[in-house]
């Protein structure tokens, strides 16, 4: 068994139905033999009584176990009375446990429906459900998973862990109501299948849309959707269910590719060297594979590669079979080529075309390159790192690859990079136990930074005179639609890269051991708003709005031009989150230092 596998500790249920049973057995043990001892003292003592053999002596001591006790009176050999109520405890325990194994199912959803209340649901027990359910139950969660096949191997695993299991279709409007989901807290949709996830939020939704729900005491349903395919991803969150703006209800969908290639940059930026305004140095993302994975590491670098020279990220991406996977990533960001400069590869990524790329930009050292490789074959990735052109290693160029779970390779990789041999700059990134951790898919962290963000623009538009129902961004958080939580999630990603920008960064205030905090100047200022507002831009190109007289609902804004063509009202937009940067970190027990060099 893996260590992802392995049974929590903490989980005590599961303990007690391991030595149940042998409970019973001892204590049947001790009452016979207790019965048996008392028993031929018993009966030697009795005046005309027959001559008994060990066989009867052994017969009658198992009549105790059935309450055929009572022709046994005025003794007072202690092994017999213990006997003659342990015997029927015993059968009485045993019948009970019984009954409790038999029906143990049926006993667990009435108490699921009936007692508990904010309890976790997690539909599909693959990897991702059971790293959600082991962190849930961890923490101290009361879990019911629901899984469609019975012959899963992490059935038996869930319930060790305390969880209650339940086998049938996640999308099955009775299988939902047994799971208890009218007193639920938190639905978290992880089966294989995008269409299961999908139909799964859907039915969840119409439970909590036609009934209510008095008995929680977290108000709304938390519903986690996670969907790969981002036409799908689109086409469900135009559905009433993300539409809702009242407390019952509260979805949002997560991808773990996405979540990986998040996790990638904030672990490992790409402006791992300092870029100041005036640096001629400029960030290349080499990405092998087109795959999800590749595309989702493209993305997440789209958005938060913006720097304080002002110069667009420089991508190349290599895949053999590139120009079906690119005609279908054009068409869901047709403007990606407004936000970085890309050059695409129709090859393999072992073929001298790419290899010469990474050579070249190994030996110009203007260039801050990283590498990602990210090919669907999972089982080439690390062959493929390992197998770069000599001078990536020796360089130290970081090298991203791709494993999606932990591996005896990746630990040796962890090991190697403490010396200097080959693969000490190769980075393991995408393993379910970070990329599908409760913070990954519940966001709490980064919602609370990006709460804030959200309330100083609710503030700023308030002190203007602006109404809740001139804007759909001037609502409260919780009534905010998911593409304008998303673009606020995206502007807190982005605040680590302006501090790296002028040679800062956050740490916690109750810190002594750190410098004092550090005051940004009115020109550091300008700088970071230029930043935020090609951040803006990028966020904006990639959601497919266009330059034009505003209109929120056809996606056009007269604000997608550079920072010399804004007037200085507009500007102050992207200055008004830069001045706020250290009340923000102060409010989240955090200050603003000067990096050590």
């Amino acid at each position: 068994m893996t260590t992802e596998d392995e049974p929590s500790s903490e989980v005590r249920p599961g303990r007690w139905r391991e030595v149940r049973w042998l409970a019973g057995a001892l204590s049947a043990l001790a009452a016979l033999i207790l019965g048996y001892v008392g028993l031929r003292e018993y009966l030697t003592h009795l005046p005309d009584q027959p001559h008994r053999t060990p066989a009867d002596i052994l017969y009658l001591t198992f009549r105790l176990f059935t309450l055929d006790g009572d022709w046994i009176v005025g003794e007072k050999n202690w092994p017999l009375m213990v006997a003659k109520f342990l015997a029927p405890a015993v059968t009485a325990y045993t019948a009970a446990l019984t009954v409790l194994v038999v029906f143990r199912r049926q006993f667990q959803q009435l108490r699921v429906r009936l007692l508990w209340r904010d309890h976790v649901i997690v539909c599909g027990l693959g990897r991702k459900g059971m790293q959600l359910l082991r962190e849930f139950r961890q923490r101290g969660d009361r879990v019911v998973a629901i899984e469609c096949q019975e012959g899963n191997d992490n059935l038996f695993l869930a319930r060790a862990l305390g969880a209650v299991v339940l086998v049938g279709d996640a999308a099955d409007e009775l299988m939902l109501r047994r799971a208890g989901m009218k007193n639920a807290g938190r639905v978290l949709c992880v089966c294989g299948e995008d269409g299961v996830n999908v139909e799964s939020a859907v039915r969840a939704f119409e439970q909590i849309d036609g009934g209510n729900r008095t008995g929680t005491s977290s108000g709304a349903l938390c519903c986690r959707v996670h969907l790969v395919d981002g036409k799908l991803c689109e086409l469900f969150k135009q559905h009433a269910l993300f539409a809702r703006r009242d407390d019952r209800f509260e979805a949002a969908v997560f991808n773990t590719y996405a979540n990986a290639a998040r996790l990638l940059w904030n672990n490992h930026p790409l402006d791992r060297v300092r870029i100041g305004p005036n640096d001629s140095h400029r960030p290349h993302l080499v990405v092998l594979g087109f795959g999800p994975m590749g595309q989702s590491v493209l993305l997440a670098a789209a958005r938060v590669g913006h720097f304080a020279n002002g110069r667009k990220l420089a991508v190349t991406v290599a895949s053999a079979d590139l120009e079906t996977r690119r005609r279908h990533f054009a068409a869901q960001y047709p403007q990606l080529e407004q936000v970085v400069d890309v050059h695409w590869i129709a090859q393999d990524v072992e073929d001298p075309q790419p290899r010469n790329k990474l050579e070249e930009l190994a030996a110009d050292e203007s260039w801050i390159a990283t590498v990602a490789v990210c090919l669907e074959e999972r089982d080439r990735n690390l062959p493929v790192a390992l197998n770069l052109p000599r001078v990536i290693h020796r360089r130290k160029i970081p090298v991203h690859v791709w494993l999606s779970e932990r591996t005896g390779l990746a630990s040796l990789l962890e090991g190697d990079r403490r010396s200097d041999a080959v693969g000490g700059n190769i980075n393991p990134f995408g393993e379910v136990e970070k990329v599908c951790s409760l913070e990954m898919v519940l966001r709490e962290k980064l919602d609370q930074l990006a709460r804030m963000v959200h309330q100083t623009y609710v503030n700023k538009r308030t002190r203007e005179g602006a109404k809740p129902q001139s804007e759909d961004a001037l609502v409260p958080w919780p009534q905010l639609g998911e593409g304008l939580k998303d673009s606020n999630r995206q502007q807190a990603d982005h605040i680590a890269v302006k501090l790296r920008a002028i040679g800062c960064e956050m740490v916690p205030a109750g810190s002594s051991t750190h410098p004092p905090e550090r005051i940004i100047s009115d020109q550091e200022m300008e700088v970071l708003a230029k930043m935020e507002h090609a951040r803006w831009n990028a966020d904006r190109f990639l959601a497919g709005w266009t330059l034009g007289e505003k209109n929120t609902a056809e996606l056009r804004t007269p604000y997608l031009v550079s920072w010399d063509e804004l007037s200085e009202e507009i500007r102050d937009y992207d200055r008004d989150p830069v001045r706020n940067l250290p009340a923000l970190a102060r409010e989240m027990g955090m200050r603003i230092i000067q990096r050590p060099e």
